[in-house]
């Protein structure tokens, strides 16, 4: 209950974060969703002294903060990318998350071990000052578009927006019906949905896995969790730089690339939970297994979670908000079926029926992408047609 309270505020909030963005600035929304999350991480140590309620009550107050930064990003990226760098700057951004997560999973494995420094608090209290640091440079040096930075040149200004064909004016009659009744933004909030799960299995049940059935102490599973999480990290790098190459150089169109990560994204990572399902009982099949999975996980950025971009430049924010607070309920989904199938023995034999099902659902998600993904802007999402909407508001 404690590790989903989390999500419970978080899965409400991306889509109203990405609408502020676009109405307010990216800039000031990240921020103050970092602020936000900041402050109740340094409270966490504190309400677990006081009660479970309490502790619930600060978790969903840090999903609400984290909530609203998430889309955001999309919509500040959306001013300084142009097309043909679109896949590489969104995929280091977002290989920032499993940057994050391989420092942590080593940090807080030796904090939580290390009584001399504090033990577990400590580490919510090192993460909150990390966030106020962060957010200090973020304010300091950040501007919502190049034309705002005075330390780029004109020459630089000058390319990105004339790459940049977005209007970037404030999104008062957003097309909710269809981006909505769209089937490639549902080929993308879907096969992310399928992608999160397998994600959240690994974040939040694998570390149990590993306790369980390997017997491994908290330090030693942060460390073996690293090794996927840096390989994937790798990836998103790899790939982002390979995605744009691919597209500028025309080898293939957009969508064939998005597609062809998609299959190496999903279809790998499903086939390394399906062997897992029978070698997984050896701790070094596993972890090789995790590891390779990580790694094609790893191509999701550059082509799934750059694919809102791709079909809506002018809306990219508010449907990767939709993507996020969809994908984002297996946050607690996962663990309510993982308790479902452990509940009685948590033996190998039930961790195989999870990790099988696990494969079918990104098959799933792989099918569904391949068959509605869309790859050039649709016509709703088109500066014409957001002008012809806004007269007809305007006559009526």
């Amino acid at each position: 209950m404690v590790l989903g309270a989390f999500y419970y505020g978080y899965v409400p909030m991306p889509m109203p974060g990405a609408w502020l963005a676009g109405k307010y600035g990216g800039k000031l929304v990240i921020g103050a969703g970092v602020f936000w999350t900041s402050l109740f991480t340094a409270l966490i140590p504190w309400a677990a002294g006081v009660s479970v309620g309490l502790l619930v009550t600060l978790r969903i107050l840090d999903g609400i903060g984290q909530g609203l930064a998430a889309a955001a990003n999309y919509v500040i990226l959306s001013k300084w990318t142009v097309p043909s760098e679109r896949t590489t700057m969104i995929s280091i951004s977002v290989g920032g998350v499993t940057l994050g997560l391989v420092v942590s999973n080593c940090l807080s494995g030796w904090i939580c071990s290390s009584y001399t420094i504090g033990g577990w608090p400590t580490s919510f209290y090192t993460y909150s000052i990390l966030g106020v640091i962060w957010l200090i440079v973020w304010v300091t040096l950040i501007y919502e578009t190049p034309n705002e930075d005075p330390c780029i040149s004109k020459k630089e200004v000058e390319y990105i927006n004339r790459g940049v064909t977005q209007s970037h004016r404030n999104q008062k009659n957003v097309p909710w019906r269809a981006i909505l009744m769209s089937p490639p933004v549902w080929a993308i909030v879907i096969s992310d949905t399928m992608f999160e799960f397998a994600w959240n299995l690994v974040l939040l049940e694998i570390p149990m896995y590993l306790s369980t059935i390997f017997e491994c102490d908290v330090l030693t599973a942060g460390g073996l969790m690293s090794a996927p999480l840096g390989a994937r990290f790798i990836t998103c790098l790899m790939t982002a730089v390979a995605a744009d190459y691919i597209i500028q150089r025309e080898y293939l169109s957009i969508l064939k690339t998005r597609k062809l990560f998609a299959i190496i994204d999903l279809g790998v990572s499903a086939a390394c939970f399906f062997i897992m399902s029978y070698v997984g009982h050896s701790i070094v099949a596993s972890v090789v297994l995790l590891i390779i999975s990580f790694s094609a996980l790893g191509f999701n950025t550059s082509s799934v979670d750059t694919n809102p971009a791709d079909i809506s430049p002018n809306y990219a924010g508010i449907i990767a908000g939709l993507m996020m607070s969809i994908s984002s309920c297996t946050g607690f989904i996962v663990p309510i079926i993982t308790g479902l199938l452990l509940e009685k023995h948590n033996t190998f034999k039930e961790w195989s029926v999870l990790f099988q099902l696990t494969a079918g659902i990104e098959l799933f998600g792989l099918v569904f992408y391949l068959i509605y993904a869309k790859g050039e802007e649709q016509e709703w999402s088109k500066t014409e047609a957001i002008e012809e909407t806004e007269n007809l508001v305007i006559k009526e």
